[in-house]
């Protein structure tokens, strides 16, 4: 990778301030665990006919699973800068030697091909059929991009529809990123519960803050019901931060209001200042860790990917032997 200006000081103090959340939010965890979240009571079985001759059963075999980690990036509310994050990170991991996959499921509204410069001719959702191997582009920053289909309504899918068909793209890439709907759509909910990595995207506004625990919560729930990744690290990424504290109290109002209603921790995993290269970076149609890699936010954004590559790493050596992946 090419070497970069060093980050200004409010990248320098942002990064500082991130490490120390996360490491007080580590010894917190340690000394005193979060209660688990309690499973739904079973609902009894229905008593059988003696009229009718019970049927033999058979369990179902689960749905392959993707061999490769899978990065689920969501808000609660729309305009938070969900798809900035998503395409900066995809394009950092691939100059950091990773295979990038960028699924942009965001139905409809879909924007992720306009951040990368690109004109795809076949779209994720106008082809409900295809394989989603087969819908990939090889954009001009390197990543793999999956398009999806704007200016018409999201087609009606299967909450567990996309994940499912995850699976096509082995072989193509070793990391999955999915810039998922806002709110609380199903699609949204599933894709969350059933990723290795949930990225939460908020502003300090309280609207987005509100929404952003809405998430969490419907994501937690959905937990709780099972059959999800066994381990999952969901964290909290604040957009348009002013400063070190500005960030810390964005932060500390979701995670005490999570930790104290649902037992989960929701650690800091980045804190990306506002700043004008965001908007110049969009309107160049390239992301701001190449169109301005010396600017604070893209040096935020360096950093995340520079984390999340050290994450990716560790579950490559935690994975289990065979071709299950994870």
């Amino acid at each position: 990778m090419n070497s970069l200006t060093p980050a200004p000081d409010q990248a320098s103090r942002l990064r500082s301030l991130v490490q120390a959340l996360r490491a007080r939010g580590e010894q917190q965890h340690r000394a005193d665990p979060a209660p688990p979240i309690p499973p739904t009571e079973p609902v009894p079985p229905s008593p059988a006919s003696p009229a009718t001759p019970e049927a033999p059963t058979c369990a179902a075999s689960p749905p392959p699973r993707p061999q490769h980690p899978v990065i689920a990036i969501a808000s609660g509310k729309g305009g938070v800068g969900k798809s900035v994050l998503a395409t900066n990170l995809a394009v950092a991991l691939h100059r950091r030697n990773h295979l990038p996959a960028l699924v942009d499921a965001d139905l409809g509204a879909a924007n992720c091909d306009i951040l990368l410069g690109e004109r795809p001719l076949r779209r994720l959702g106008a082809e409900p059929q295809a394989r989603l191997a087969d819908l990939t582009l090889e954009s001009r920053l390197g990543p793999l991009l999956i398009p999806g289909h704007v200016g018409v309504r999201r087609p009606d899918l299967a909450p567990d529809a996309l994940f499912h068909r995850l699976h096509t793209l082995d072989g193509a890439c070793d990391v999955i990123l999915i810039d998922l709907p806002a709110g609380l759509d199903p699609l949204t909910i599933e894709t969350l519960a059933q990723a290795d990595i949930a990225l939460i995207v908020t502003t300090s506004e309280p609207p987005a803050l509100a929404d952003a625990y809405a998430i969490v919560k419907a994501v937690t729930h959905r937990r709780a019901e099972g059959d999800c990744t066994p381990r999952q690290r969901l964290e909290l990424v604040v957009n348009q931060v002013r400063d070190e504290d500005h960030a810390r109290g964005v932060h500390a109002r979701l995670a005490q209001v999570a930790q104290r209603f649902l037992g989960r921790r929701v650690p800091l995993f980045a804190a990306i200042p506002r700043c004008p290269a965001i908007p110049r970076s969009v309107g160049a149609r390239t992301p701001v860790v190449v169109h301005d890699p010396s600017t604070a936010s893209a040096c935020a954004l360096l950093d995340a990917a520079s984390r999340m590559s050290d994450i990716l790493d560790s579950l490559e050596r935690a994975k289990p032997a065979g071709p299950s992946g994870f």
